[in-house]
C-alpha cells in the first residue's frame, strides 16, 4: 500500500518508451516553471549583480571596546547591585567600603573586557580560516567560488 503523499507514478514503475518520455516531459514542465538559468551566468553578470546587490554575507557589526566596557560596568544585575551598595556606603559615610566597592566593580568590568576581546580574536580567527565555498555555474563551465561571491541566479 502507498503512502497517501508519495508520487503516484516512480520512475522505476514505467514500463514503456513512451512512459518515460511522457514522464520526462512533464518533469520539464515543472522544472521550466522555476525561473532559473542552466547555462549559468557569465562572469560580466555576476560582478553586476554585486555590485547591485552586493556580497552573500551578513552584515556585521563591531562594538567599540569601551561600549563594551561601560556595558559590563553597568547593564548586568550584579554590577548594578555593587552601584547601589556604593551608593548606600557613600549615603552612610563609610568612604573605606564604598573604595573597595568601586575597585571590585572596575576590575570585574576590565576582567570582562579582557575576556570578551579574547573571545572575539578567537572567532575572527575560526572565521578567517573557515572560509564557505559554493559550486556555481559561471561562463558555462563549474565553478568553485567564496560563498559571498553568490549572486541571485547561480
Amino acid at each position: 500500500k502507498r503512502n497517501a503523499y508519495a508520487p503516484t507514478l516512480e520512475y522505476d514503475d514505467l514500463e514503456t518508451t513512451a512512459e518515460v518520455e511522457q514522464h520526462d516531459q512533464e518533469e520539464a514542465a515543472k522544472l521550466s516553471s522555476f525561473p532559473f538559468n542552466t547555462q549559468g551566468l557569465t562572469t560580466a553578470e555576476a560582478v553586476d549583480l554585486i555590485t547591485r546587490h552586493g556580497k552573500n554575507e551578513l552584515p556585521e557589526e563591531i562594538e567599540s571596546p569601551w561600549t563594551v566596557f561601560f556595558r559590563l560596568l553597568f547593564c548586568a544585575p550584579m554590577p548594578i547591585m555593587i552601584w547601589v551598595a556604593v551608593l548606600i556606603e557613600l549615603v552612610i559615610s563609610n568612604f573605606l567600603d564604598a573604595l573597595i566597592l568601586l575597585f571590585i566593580q572596575f576590575t570585574n568590568a576590565g576582567i570582562s573586557l579582557y575576556e570578551s576581546i579574547k573571545a572575539g580574536n578567537a572567532v575572527a580567527s575560526l572565521k578567517s580560516s573557515l572560509q564557505a565555498t559554493a559550486t556555481v555555474k559561471r561562463d558555462g563551465s563549474w565553478n568553485v567560488i567564496q560563498a559571498n561571491m553568490v549572486v541571485p541566479g547561480d
